[in-house]
């Protein structure tokens, strides 16, 4: 019996000696061993490391420090009671009782106080016994009472704390002690390097019945051996730390990131030697200090951190430590992959890889930022020669790894009864949700497509609204939306009529939509249903219950998704026992439900999913996940400011000042963390930071903790240790030199970045050649293909000739919230309904009630205004209509056109439509008008061919802001024009923007021809985009307008093309913007 502590500078040496000791045969050899690790990741090594050892790893229960000791001890001692869970309940219960209810303010209070059991033990006892006192003894500061008050509180109603159950234990004999069941024959603790100290005297108990072993890994031997030489006497508590000063002087790395590993050394030798001399120290150093012909700069960085001194050689610079700067957390990632490429293209002398994927971890201190990018860029592009890595992430939350989780999270973020419309599809869109409804995951788009367009934004229903104080609008919540939706099919009806005097049915439902629809229908109501259950006042009890019930009829559990399921059992089954051990509070006081999602949501957030290690891929994982386990190649990511733990503590924390040996804060994990990772290296360490500003370009200055790490690999090279700068852009040519700190090869993989560097390189060395395309055989031409080549030339050439027709413009983004003003599209759409409506004879207010119904304008007063605008310009269209002599309601006819041109082999077809009489009529509730006036100046060219007797006349109105707010604008073929020759023009323009992009832009040629601001048309300003930012335009002509006059044929072909049909165009415009050319000739 005893306990027995072994030290070594690397696992692998330490599982030799656990291996040493499996082999001895104990008293009932078909007993299980018992080894205690500190994670899922050091469990997995740890298993495959003994297999390797002993040809088979069997007969072994793991477990962890906590568990192991609440399991070990009999329940008699009701260890665990005074835990986070069962506390934060306990805290709730007492701030009730005082009129305050703030479940998240229990629970942190509830951390705080777990960490003083384990931390401050000696100053929680003091106040059980009345005495209000700080963790060095002395009297606390009158501000920070209520802790010693609420403390005793919790004594009141839960019994003794574990900080007196841990005090008990420790000081009771042997025979006094009750264990739940036998204890193991012997426990093994492996890869620990700190334990609290009421843990420690725990393990000490047990050494009493048992053989104890503690196999701890030190990062600096030479600093365990002075921790081990200064040790005298017992450690006294509180062992502050001023009282027990480090050891001076020696390697900088271990005078900056060394304090936690040498504080858990004090404590792990203390805990030993105070019973018993049974230490076998590290079995020698880690090398000669005075450097070997072998040693490379990683090697000679972990001897001088073993050693705590620098060699008296400089270290010669070389591949295995390497820190990269990027642009950001996507660049670090990139960055990564091609230096794992690198290194997965090294070969033996026998032709065998030196490094495979299997051999590589990827540490990070925030995994969900970079989970997700590492899954994304190293899935790599073979086409483009970027081959895929094998990746596994390890260690990411349950809300993550597990999708009922996922649901269960956004199920939560409902609960506030807003049912925004972008959270309920991410909802529906999740798979188990859609297969619950029977809904194929490809029909969710077409479900959010259909909820957009009927406009819902929030609420399930008007009683949603009027939760928050809005009396029910009629409009915008997700029943509205469904009724619109269905009524469209139901009824024949469309605006402006109303169905039941209140819904606006939406046309542009089909009937292949009415099964989707009812399907949506039955989720929203059980939506609607468990939202109403779990919003009751309920005991945290009943509620967890309630919430498993709720999430079960959400989702659908197939065979495969039963593990998933069980997850959340256990952890619902976990929260009841906690509010359990809390007493009878669970029975009896109701809890607010918005704070209980706001408890398990950080549960599921904080609770570690399923844990995934040893598989063959690159892992990637968090820094605690795997601490000190080695790898050939250990990349750390994130090493930057952003990546630095907060050091800002909580003001109501005692544990942060006086300080005591043994304590933990973020930031001496945190560098703890790196010098393990460091040590765990065994052949490369690759660092990527962020370097540079991605929005600026400016550099950043290092992390603190980088900065320390530079500093220590300058010490060994005798100089400032280079650092890799890399581009923004995976194509700079910067991207393609080589690093020889790196490899050999150019740095990157990217087959299509290098001919995008290759190209740009091209374009600033001379002028690309103009794209110029073989001539297409004439075939069928319509007037549409001629309305299309006048009014836009360079999005037909992309359409019709390098079929670009997939490349639109990005949709609006309606989001959920309810419209408190309209944008330009909607104010044009709400205008052509009402105007529409008027030229059939109908009146502008017959759309007042519908548009209203529909939600298509802001509510109330917000919409009025809108609504009002649109009348008087639609009456104001009328009005200019009746004065014409036109008579409403508007009757227009359309003309077949079927033309055959014997000296262009060219046969035209088509409709010219709107015709009134002998006028083209175009009528549109807006100001713009280019475009549509070039398709009917074309209009009138053809009407002129196929109907000579007829003497056409083109008739535009418009809205305008001007006082008479109707633009009105007229054109005629003048009298000598010739309608034959201009049609043939405009057939040859046809063909030849089919073979080249024509930089001929319809508002900048008119303003160029008739009168206007051509410079202006084509930059436009800040109330109305140029020309040049359409989308089809930018990809040939992405110049300022100078350039484009002077680097293309734009004057020319305006002159060719443009103005050889305006000089035959008589222009009147009621505005005086447009003038007919003879007119601004002279």
């Amino acid at each position: 019996m005893g306990m027995h502590l072994v030290v070594a500078n690397d696992l692998e040496t330490l599982a030799d000696r656990l291996v040493d000791r499996l082999n001895e045969v104990p008293d009932d050899p078909f007993l299980p061993e018992t080894i205690v690790v500190p994670g899922d990741g050091v469990r997995s090594w740890l298993t495959h490391a003994i297999a390797l050892r002993l040809g088979i790893c069997s007969n072994i229960q793991f477990s962890y420090p906590a568990r192991f000791l609440k399991e070990t001890f009999s329940l008699e001692s009701k260890m665990g009671t005074w835990e986070t869970g069962p506390l934060t309940w306990a805290i709730h219960a007492i701030q009730q009782e005082g009129g305050v209810d703030d479940l998240m303010r229990a629970r942190a209070i509830a951390d705080v106080f777990d960490r003083y059991i384990l931390y401050r033990p000696h100053m929680v006892r003091r106040w059980s016994d009345g005495e209000n006192v700080d963790g060095s003894l002395q009297a606390l500061a009158d501000h920070q009472l209520w802790q010693p008050e609420l403390w005793r509180q919790l004594e009141a109603r839960l019994g003794r704390s574990d900080a007196r159950v841990f005090e008990q234990l420790t000081h009771a004999s042997a025979d006094e002690i009750s264990f739940a069941g036998s204890i193991p024959q012997r426990v093994s603790i492996f890869g620990l390097t700190t334990m609290p100290q009421p843990q420690l005297d725990l393990f000490r108990v047990i050494s009493t019945k048992s053989e104890v072993a503690v196999f701890a890994p030190v990062s600096s031997s030479s600093r365990w051996e002075s921790v081990r030489s200064a040790w005298r006497e017992e450690l006294r508590f509180p062992a502050l730390r001023d009282a027990h000063p480090r050891p001076t002087g020696g390697f900088r790395l271990n005078e900056v990131w060394g304090r936690t590993n040498e504080e858990g050394h004090t404590l792990l030798l203390d805990s030993v030697l105070a019973t018993s001399e049974e230490v076998e120290g590290p079995p020698n150093l880690k090398g000669d200090p005075a450097g070997e012909d072998n040693s490379t700069l990683l090697s000679s960085l972990q001897d001088a951190i073993d050693h705590d001194t620098i060699p008296d050689a400089e270290v010669p610079l070389d591949r295995t430590v390497v820190v990269h700067r990027t642009f950001g957390a996507t660049r670090q990632v990139e960055v990564l992959r091609d230096h794992l490429l690198h290194l997965f293209n090294e070969r033996h002398r026998d032709g065998s890889a030196v490094f495979a994927p299997r051999d590589v971890v990827v540490l990070t201190n925030d995994i969900e930022r970079f989970a997700p990018l590492v899954q994304s860029v190293f899935a790599g592009n073979p086409a483009a020669g970027v081959p895929d890595i094998p990746v596994q992430i390890a260690d990411r939350s349950l809300g993550v790894t597990n999708p009922i989780a996922t649901v269960g999270q956004q199920f939560l973020r409902l609960l506030d009864g807003r049912f925004r419309v972008d959270d309920v599809v991410e909802l529906l869109a999740q798979p188990v949700v859609a297969m619950s409804f029977e809904i194929e995951p490809a029909d969710v788009p077409r479900i959010s497509e259909l909820l957009a367009m009927a406009n819902a934004r929030w609420g399930l229903d008007g009683d949603d609204q009027r939760a928050v104080g809005i009396e029910p609008l009629g409009t915008f919540t997700l029943l509205d939306a469904l009724n619109r939706l269905v009524s469209a099919v139901a009824t024949a009806t469309s605006g402006p009529e109303l169905v039941g005097d209140r819904i606006a049915p939406l046309r542009e439902v089909t009937f292949d939509d009415v099964a989707l629809l009812g399907k949506t229908a039955l989720f929203l109501q059980q939506l609607h249903d468990s939202c109403t259950q779990l919003n009751l006042l309920a005991t945290p009890r009943d509620w967890f219950v309630t919430f498993r019930e709720a999430l079960g009829h959400l989702v659908f559990v197939s065979d495969n998704e039963v593990l998933w399921w069980r997850a959340i059992d256990r952890l619902c089954e976990q929260l009841r026992d906690e509010v359990e051990l809390a007493g009878d509070y669970s029975a009896s006081v109701a809890v607010n439900p918005a704070d209980l999602a706001g408890l398990v949501n950080s549960r599921l957030t904080s609770t570690a999913g399923m844990p995934r290690f040893q598989t063959g891929r690159v892992t990637v994982s968090s820094l605690t996940a795997v601490r000190g386990v080695p790898h050939s190649v250990v990349c750390l990511l994130g090493v930057d400011r952003e990546g630095e733990p907060n050091t800002l503590g909580n003001p109501d924390d005692l544990t942060q000042s006086p300080q005591c040996i043994g304590d933990r804060d973020q930031r001496s994990e945190y560098q703890a963390q790196l010098l393990d990772a460091v040590m765990s290296a065994q052949d490369r360490l690759i660092i990527c930071s962020t370097g540079f500003d991605v929005t600026s370009g400016a550099e950043v200055s290092p992390s603190a903790a980088l900065s320390e790490l530079i500093d220590a690999l300058g010490d060994l090279i005798g100089r400032e240790f280079p650092l890799v700068h890399h581009p923004r852009q995976t194509w700079s040519e910067a991207n393609f030199v080589i690093h020889p700190e790196v490899s050999d090869r150019p740095w990157s993989h990217d087959r299509s970045a290098v001919e995008a560097a290759i190209s740009r390189r091209s374009q600033h060395k001379q002028q690309p050649e103009p794209l110029v395309l073989a001539e297409r055989p004439d075939g069928p031409c319509t007037v549409i293909n001629l309305r299309h080549a006048f009014s836009q030339p360079i999005r037909t050439f992309c359409e019709d000739r390098l079929h670009l027709a997939a490349l639109q413009e990005f949709g609006r983004e309606r989001g959920s919230n309810i419209p408190l003003v309209l944008d330009g599209l909607d104010r044009f759409g709400l205008r052509h309904g009402m105007l529409s409506s008027a030229t059939c004879g109908g009146t502008p207010e017959d759309w007042v009630d519908f548009l209203t119904a529909s939600g298509d304008v802001p509510p109330g007063v917000y919409g009025a205004a809108s609504l009002q605008t649109a009348r008087d310009d639609a009456e104001a269209i009328v009005d200019a209509l009746l004065s014409e002599g036109m008579t409403l309601p508007l009757v227009t006819t359309s003309l077949d056109i079927h033309i055959t041109r014997e000296d262009d082999d060219v046969e035209l077809t088509g409709v010219i439509d709107s015709l009134y009489g002998s006028t083209v009529l175009d009528i549109a509730a807006s100001s713009s008008f280019a475009n549509r006036f070039c398709e009917r100046l074309v209009d009138l060219v053809v009407l002129s061919v196929a109907s000579p007797e007829t003497q056409w006349r083109l008739s535009m109105y418009r809205v305008s802001n001007t006082k008479a707010r109707v633009r009105h604008l007229t054109a005629s073929l003048t009298p000598s024009a010739d309608p034959r020759e201009l049609l043939g023009g405009l057939i040859k323009l046809r063909r030849e923007v089919l073979i080249r992009p024509v930089p001929l832009f319809a508002r900048v040629a008119l303003a160029q021809c008739c009168g206007g601001d051509p410079k202006g048309e084509w930059e436009g300003n800040q109330a109305r985009p140029g020309e040049r930012e359409q989308i089809f335009n930018r990809l040939f002509f992405d110049f300022g307008y100078e350039e484009l006059l002077d680097e293309t044929t734009t004057l020319h072909d305006v002159d060719k093309w443009f103005a050889s049909l305006l000089r035959s165009v008589e222009i009147t415009d009621t505005a005086g913007k447009l003038q007919s050319m003879n007119e601004v000739a002279s």
